[in-house]
C-alpha cells in the first residue's frame, strides 16, 4: 500500500540530489556568458526597459519569448548578472524533476515508478549539463511534462479544471522552443483520438484546445504573418536530400551508447548519452513500461514521444546537436524508471526480496557518481573562451578600478555583439565602445581610455596601440601562461592632432592621413597608410575612403586610372555610436602596379557614402583630396 509521507521523503531525498548535482558548475560559470546566453538576457533587459507582451524576439533568427519573460523576473531580482540567469535555469531545470513526477504518475500504477523516473532523470547527465546553460530550450522538458501530465489526468477525472489546466500548459508549451512541436502534434493527437473514441469527454477536450489555440494566437498570427523571419531557423537547419538525413543516422546511433557530441557546450565531449548503469534500466524499461503504465495505449505514447523528441536532429544539418532534442530527457527518464521498477519486481518473484530495492537503487545512485565525476571533467576543460569569461572578469576589474569618466572599449567586439550588449549596462555610466583592432580601432581625441583585448587572438594589438601615445598594462588574465585578455591604459599623443592638418569632407569628417615616411615608391611597392578620422557630425552611413592613383592628364582630363583602393571606416564600430570626442583610425594599404610607365603620378583620397555611393565634396568643393606626387623613371 502506498504511503504518501514516505514517497514525499524519497522524491524530496532525489530532489535534493538533482540539486547538488545541478549546483556543482554554479560557482565556476557565475562569471560567464556566452554568445547565444548573453541574447537571451540582453532580450530579457529590454523587458525591464520596455515593458511590452511579444510572443516572439526575432534577433539570433528568432527565438519563442517565454524564456524572455523568466529571465526578466530573475534580472529584476538580483541585477544583470550571470549569477542571476544560472539560477533561473537551475531552477526550470530543477521544477522539471517536480514535473516529471507527477507525470509518471499519471502514467504508472506504482508510485514507486514514478520516484524511479525522478531518480533517472536527476542523474542523466544530458539534464544535469542543461542545468548550467542559459538556453530557452530548457523550458520544453518542464512545461511539456506538465501539459501531458494535466491531458492524462484530466483524461483520468473529466474535470473540467484539469482540462482548462491542459489547454493553458499547451498553450504555453508553444512559447518555449521550436522542437516543442513535435509534443504539441502528439498532443493534438492525443485529443484527436480521445475525441474520437471517448464520447464522454468531448465537452472537456474542446475546451482544451480551444484554451491551446486561444493562448497559443498571437504567436501563430505572428508566424504568419513574419513567415520568413519565424521560420528562419528551421530552414537554416534543414537538410537537403534523403540520402543526407540517412548518412546522419550512424553516427546519430553512436551518440546513445558509443561516442557522445564532442561540443563541449552541451557535452562533456564524446561521453554517450546513456552511461553503462542507466543504460541497464533503459534496456529493461523498453519491455517493463508495458507493464508499469496503467493501460498499454500510455506506453506507445512513451514511446512516440522517444521517437519524435529524438528523430528531429535528423531532421537538421547538426544531429548531434543535443539541444534540439533535449525533449528527449524526459521519455528516457520514464522508461529508465519503468526499467527499475521492473527489476524491483522481478527480484521480488524470484524470492530476492533483500535486493528487489537495493539493486535498482546502486544502478542509479552509481550513475549519479558517474555524472558527478563527469561534471567535474567538464569543468576541468577550459571553458573560458567559450563562455566569454574573459570578458566579465576584464568588465569585473574595469567596475572596480576603472573611474567612471573614463572611456572604456572592447576588442575584437563590435557593438552589436551580445556579450558586449550584456556588459555595456554593467559598465555605465561609462562610455562603452567596441570594434575589431585587428581592422580598425578607435581612441579618444586627448586625455587616456582604458582597452581591453583578447590577446589569444591579437597578441599586438598595444604595440598599434603604442603608434599614438603611452599604453600601460592594468591587469591581464591572471589563469594562463599566456594570457588570453589584457586589460591597457592609453593616454593619447593629443598634441599631434593639434600640428597636423586635417581635410573636412562635408561638414562630417575631418581626415589625416600618415603613412612610412621611409617608403620607397617604385613599381609593385606596397604602401602601409592610416587614416585617422573625427566625426564632427556622425553620419547617416558608412561611409568608405579610396585612394586613386592618377597619371598625366587625370582621369578628369580623359587619363587613365591606374589603380584604386576602398576601405569602409571601421565597420565593426558603426557610425551611429560615433562620439565627437572619438578617433577613428582605419589602416590603408595601397600597391602600385608593376606595369608603370615612366611619369608623373598623383596619389589622392576620396571618400563616399556607402550606402549612396556618393562621394563627399571637401569644403572646397572638390571630391578629392592630393596625398602624395611622384615621378617614376627607368
Amino acid at each position: 500500500m502506498t504511503n504518501p509521507r514516505r514517497n514525499l521523503f524519497f522524491l524530496v531525498l532525489i530532489i535534493l540530489l538533482g540539486a547538488f548535482l545541478r549546483l556543482r558548475a554554479l560557482s565556476d560559470l557565475s562569471t560567464s556568458l556566452n554568445y547565444d546566453e548573453a541574447y537571451y538576457v540582453v532580450d530579457a533587459a529590454s523587458l525591464l526597459e520596455n515593458p511590452r507582451l511579444t510572443p516572439f524576439f526575432a534577433e539570433n533568427f528568432g527565438r519563442e519569448s517565454l524564456w524572455m519573460y523568466w529571465l526578466a523576473g530573475w534580472l529584476a531580482i538580483f541585477g544583470q548578472e550571470a549569477f542571476a540567469v544560472r539560477l533561473a535555469t537551475f531552477a526550470v531545470n530543477l521544477f522539471t524533476l517536480g514535473a516529471i513526477y507527477l507525470l509518471a504518475c499519471e502514467l504508472y500504477q506504482a508510485r514507486r515508478a514514478a520516484l524511479y523516473s525522478t531518480f533517472a532523470l536527476a542523474v542523466l547527465y544530458w539534464h544535469v549539463h542543461f542545468a548550467n546553460l542559459t538556453w530557452r530550450a530548457i523550458t520544453y522538458p518542464l512545461v511539456g511534462s506538465l501539459a501531458f501530465a494535466w491531458l492524462w489526468r484530466a483524461r483520468r477525472t473529466n474535470r473540467w479544471s484539469h482540462w482548462l489546466l491542459a489547454g493553458g500548459m499547451l498553450a504555453t508549451l508553444s512559447y518555449t522552443y521550436f522542437s516543442a512541436r513535435v509534443w504539441l502534434l502528439l498532443a493534438l493527437g492525443m485529443l484527436v483520438y480521445a475525441f474520437l473514441t471517448e464520447p464522454t469527454r468531448r465537452r472537456g477536450i474542446a475546451v482544451a484546445v480551444g484554451i491551446a489555440i486561444l493562448g497559443s494566437l498571437p504567436l501563430i498570427l505572428y508566424s504568419s504573418l513574419n513567415a520568413e523571419l519565424a521560420n528562419q531557423r528551421l530552414a537554416i537547419l534543414a537538410p537537403t536530400s534523403i540520402e543526407q538525413v540517412l548518412g546522419y543516422i550512424p553516427e546519430w546511433l553512436g551518440t546513445w551508447f558509443i561516442r557522445g557530441a564532442d561540443n563541449n557546450g552541451y557535452n562533456l565531449p564524446y561521453r554517450p548519452i546513456l552511461d553503462p548503469p542507466l543504460a541497464i534500466l533503459w534496456g529493461i524499461g523498453l519491455v517493463g513500461v508495458f507493464v508499469a503504465v496503467r493501460e498499454r495505449l500510455q506506453a506507445g505514447f512513451i514511446y512516440l514521444l522517444a521517437l519524435g523528441s529524438s528523430v528531429i536532429n535528423l531532421l537538421t544539418v547538426d544531429p548531434l546537436n543535443m539541444v534540439r532534442m533535449i525533449g528527449t530527457v524526459i521519455p528516457l527518464a520514464l522508461l529508465a524508471g519503468a526499467g527499475a521498477w521492473t527489476l524491483e519486481r522481478v527480484l521480488v518473484r524470484l524470492r530476492l526480496r533483500w535486493a528487489s530495492v537495493g539493486v535498482p537503487i546502486v544502478l542509479l545512485i552509481g550513475s549519479g557518481v558517474l555524472v558527478n565525476r563527469d561534471v567535474q571533467r567538464w569543468l576541468d576543460h577550459d571553458l573560458m573562451l567559450f563562455y566569454e569569461q574573459h570578458v566579465y572578469q576584464a568588465s569585473n576589474y574595469i567596475r572596480a578600478h576603472v573611474a567612471e569618466e573614463t572611456p572604456v572599449y572592447f576588442s575584437p567586439f563590435t557593438p552589436e555583439h551580445p556579450v558586449f550588449r550584456f556588459h555595456a549596462p554593467r559598465l555605465a555610466p561609462r562610455h562603452v565602445g567596441a570594434m575589431d583592432g585587428m581592422a580598425c580601432w578607435v581612441m579618444p581625441e586627448q586625455g587616456h581610455a582604458v582597452y581591453t583585448a583578447i590577446t589569444i587572438f591579437d597578441p599586438d594589438f598595444a604595440t598599434r596601440l603604442s603608434q599614438w601615445g603611452a599604453v600601460q598594462p592594468l591587469y591581464a588574465d591572471p589563469h594562463h601562461t599566456t594570457p588570453y585578455y589584457q586589460v591597457y591604459d592609453f593616454t593619447v599623443n593629443d598634441a599631434q592632432w593639434a600640428s597636423d592638418p586635417a581635410w573636412m569632407f562635408g561638414e562630417m569628417l575631418a581626415v589625416r592621413l600618415y603613412g612610412d615616411e621611409n617608403a620607397i615608391l617604385e613599381r609593385g611597392a606596397t604602401l602601409s597608410l592610416q587614416a585617422v578620422a573625427q566625426a564632427n557630425l556622425a553620419p547617416d552611413h558608412t561611409q568608405t575612403l579610396f585612394l586613386h592613383l592618377y597619371g598625366d592628364p587625370t582621369p578628369a582630363e580623359g587619363g587613365r586610372l591606374y589603380a584604386q583602393t576602398d576601405a569602409p571606416l571601421c565597420t565593426s564600430y558603426p557610425v551611429r555610436f560615433w562620439q565627437a570626442t572619438e578617433m577613428i583610425v582605419q589602416p590603408l594599404t595601397f600597391t602600385l602596379p608593376t606595369d608603370l610607365p615612366n611619369g608623373t603620378y598623383q596619389l589622392v583620397l576620396g571618400m563616399y557614402d556607402a550606402t549612396t555611393l556618393q562621394r563627399q565634396l571637401t569644403r572646397e568643393g572638390a571630391d578629392t583630396v592630393p596625398v602624395l606626387t611622384f615621378t617614376l623613371a627607368d
